[in-house]
């Protein structure tokens, strides 16, 4: 299967891997493509992924090789679907693209909202991956426990020093 992605970059701009694409087929990826280079970029390709790229009848009939289009962003607005449809193209989107996103977003504007937030804030740094980190019990516990839904990584060690902690060393 020969596969090509054309808008990379606004889905993965450089952080993840496009290996298991590459493990279905031979696989080529851009990471931008102009609106007038999509047609001999797809090619004889049998599935395109795109982002910020409209796929037009026009582009379509350039392409007869074409079987699937995904669209690695929510909605359909870039796609003639009428088109692909009476070509027998498959127009879908990537099954759960954004969705944690969309949800921490929810939650944060809930909290601005509610808390205000902002208005205390100072510089914000990312914690370059490592997983957040509460220290203390109880309100740290129970933070913890909070983020858990949102697929955080946050942990809360106990207060205690473990018995292992306390022994002295040899």
């Amino acid at each position: 299967m020969k596969i090509v992605i054309l808008d990379a970059y606004a889905a993965n701009p450089g952080d993840l891997s496009w290996d298991e694409f590459a493990a279905l087929g031979e696989l080529t990826v851009y990471d931008r493509t102009a609106q007038e280079d999509a047609a001999a970029r797809i090619g004889d390709e049998e599935v395109v992924f795109i982002n910020k790229v409209r796929l037009t009848d026009e582009i379509f009939a350039a392409c007869p090789n074409l079987k699937l289009v995904s669209i690695l962003a929510t909605g359909y607005n870039i796609v003639d679907l009428a088109a692909a449809k009476r070509r027998g193209i498959t127009v879908c989107n990537v099954p759960g693209y954004s969705t944690r996103a969309v949800v921490q977003m929810t939650f944060a504007l809930l909290l601005e909202i509610c808390q205000q937030v902002g208005l205390h804030s100072g510089p914000c740094t990312r914690a370059g991956g490592r997983p957040a980190r509460i220290s203390a019990s109880g309100t740290g516990r129970s933070s913890s426990w909070t983020a858990r839904p949102w697929a955080s990584s946050a942990t809360a060690p106990s207060a205690r020093p473990s018995a292992r902690s306390r022994r002295p060393s040899a």
